[in-house]
């Protein structure tokens, strides 16, 4: 039997979609029953090393513990038990946030901002100069 890593528990309930505080709960109480368990195995004369093995074995794999975390639903994120709420609230979030992505670009590369602002300032005024100079050989006729 495969022993237990609380490390490798976490990523797995991760994955299946376990609320953060489910996972730390499940995390900590399994960290709690095994040094019980380790505890134990030392009083009944076992070394160290052997009953660390010993106690992660007996708590089972983390297979078993992810399908039954995954089996209840109230113990999954929001976005996990309500998925079309949760593309709901990403959509009106990003109809909110997209608005205001130019004025966050802006406010925080001023310098870009500048040199195109100039460059740009610089091409209407030669644009308009141009416009304006066969406006008036129209106007005049050609004639100087």
């Amino acid at each position: 039997m495969q022993t237990l890593s609380f490390e490798k528990l976490a990523r797995e309930l991760e994955a299946v979609g376990a609320a953060p505080s489910v996972i730390a709960r499940i995390t900590q109480e399994l960290k709690d029953h095994c040094a019980d368990a380790e505890l134990a195995a030392l009083a009944r004369g076992l070394g160290p090393d052997e009953a660390r093995r010993q106690a992660r074995a007996d708590l089972g794999s983390s297979d078993a513990i992810v399908q039954a975390v995954a089996s209840h639903p109230q113990l999954l994120d929001w976005r996990h038990r309500w998925p079309q709420s949760a593309r709901g609230v990403d959509s009106l979030t990003w109809y909110l946030a997209l608005p205001a992505a130019p004025f966050v670009y802006c406010a925080s590369h001023p310098a870009f901002i500048v040199r195109w602002g100039l460059s740009s300032s610089l091409a209407v005024c030669i644009t308009g100069s141009i416009l304006f100079a066969l406006q008036w050989l129209i106007l005049t006729g050609g004639s100087y």
